[in-house]
């Protein structure tokens, strides 16, 4: 039920600010968390074309179709991860 809340919260901010990635993110986040994996894989996408740099979306993308069950699709997210957090060191 919190992430009901967070989910309208983080839309509307989505919304009101399209070039916000922050929102989006967070938007992304709260889309997952109240179980819709399928659309917050797409705003995960969405991100990480315009900040490819950004690890921990490739780990809450990589949750996110782990749990939708695509497995071989996670582990490239987890891979991606790993290797933008080594090119970052």
């Amino acid at each position: 039920q919190k992430f009901e809340k967070a989910y309208g919260q983080t839309r509307m901010l989505a919304e009101k600010a399209p070039d916000n990635l922050a929102y989006q993110s967070l938007h992304a986040n709260a889309t997952s968390g109240i179980g819709d994996y399928p659309k917050a894989i797409e705003l995960y996408n969405e991100v990480l074309k315009k900040s490819p740099r950004q690890v921990m979306l490739y780990v809450m993308r990589g949750h996110a179709e782990k749990t939708s069950g695509e497995l071989d699709d996670a582990i490239t997210s987890y891979r991606k991860a790993i290797s933008c957090n080594l090119t970052s060191s």
